[in-house]
């Protein structure tokens, strides 16, 4: 009898235990829609409920309305996304911070909360320049600034610097490196961009580079918003930067090559994007980083590419795409 109790109080015991340390639950409902508002229905929903270094994941597909519900436990975090066929996928994060209920039935909250996803069509992806002068991939070609506190033209069809210095032929951008090293770890550095036309120019857009959709930025660059120049600065005392103009979200659209009639309209122009920031070094690396797209078309604003049409020699590693479309 003794040990039919101890077996009995063992199982209870081991019953709280594992109730008290049981992940608090996460119920969401995913609301799906398309780029331009309506709801996707039969998209793939998921949510990976993240425990630790692991996870489970709960999938369902979205009704009529773009509606999927999905239920799991979690630490903290959740990662969350969609996809269907003829969209770019996208993918999301969140946290929790607190949750309601006793030992062992307890809920994140807010408990059922509606997230909205939008997956972005794909629509007409096309050939592209697509360079990358980071030199980290097979596609990679570094671009150095052959001085500083002077201007250098590059083209970025030719990839090369304009003559003198190399053997490109447009002044697409026009880079200006200036500033000094003050001392150990302290330093002081601008970087101009400027154009060579009037009506070239680049603005910005930003978006998460982890976060969200593949096409991280629409499909078209816009018709106007263009500034004629950029600037960015690096500096840094020993112990902390004072200036540093990268943020990790930063994007941009561009414009090169315009041409106008004699009453101001554009005529000609090539459009491009740069998917986050255009980074450079200092002292006697002055290299130059950035990831571009360049429609070689005149006045198509279109930036979707194709990757198995990538106008500069490339290839696929992997077996997936080196770059987001």
């Amino acid at each position: 009898m003794k040990s039919l109790y101890n077996i009995f109080f063992s199982f209870v015991l081991l019953l709280a235990t594992t109730q008290a340390f049981a992940l608090p639950d996460v119920k969401v409902t995913l609301k799906v829609i398309d780029d331009e508002g309506q709801p996707v229905d039969g998209a793939s929903a998921s949510v990976n409920f993240k425990a630790g270094s692991e996870g489970n994941t709960d999938t369902e597909r979205t009704d009529s309305d773009g509606l999927a519900t999905l239920s799991g436990s979690s630490t903290r975090f959740i990662e969350y996304g969609a996809g269907k066929e003829g969209y770019y996928s996208t993918w999301y994060q969140k946290s929790y911070s607190k949750f309601t209920g006793m030992t062992g039935f307890r809920r994140w909250q807010p408990w059922n909360e509606t997230l909205t996803l939008e997956l972005r069509k794909i629509k007409n992806p096309r050939d592209l320049y697509i360079g990358n002068t980071s030199g980290s991939s097979s596609n990679g070609t570094p671009i150095k600034l052959p001085g500083t506190d002077k201007e250098y033209a590059y083209d970025l069809i030719a990839r090369d610097w304009v003559v003198p210095h190399g053997l490109g032929t447009h002044r697409d951008f026009v880079f200006k490196l200036t500033g000094e090293i003050t001392g150990h770890n302290e330093y002081d550095y601008t970087l101009s961009l400027r154009f060579s036309n009037d009506g070239d120019g680049i603005q910005q857009y930003d978006a998460d580079p982890m976060w969200g959709s593949r096409l991280r930025l629409p499909h078209e660059a816009p018709v106007n918003g263009y500034q004629s120049e950029l600037i960015q600065r690096s500096a840094r005392t020993f112990d902390r930067f004072i200036a540093n103009d990268f943020p990790d979200d930063r994007n941009y659209f561009f414009r090169i090559r315009t041409e106008k009639d004699a009453n101001g309209n554009i005529v000609s122009a090539l459009y491009g994007k740069i998917y986050g920031n255009i980074r450079f070094s200092i002292g006697d690396k002055r290299t130059v980083t950035m990831l571009y797209y360049l429609n070689p078309d005149s006045n198509d604003r279109n930036l979707e590419a194709d990757y198995k049409k990538n106008l500069f020699p490339s290839t696929q590693k992997y077996g997936f795409p080196a770059y987001p479309p």
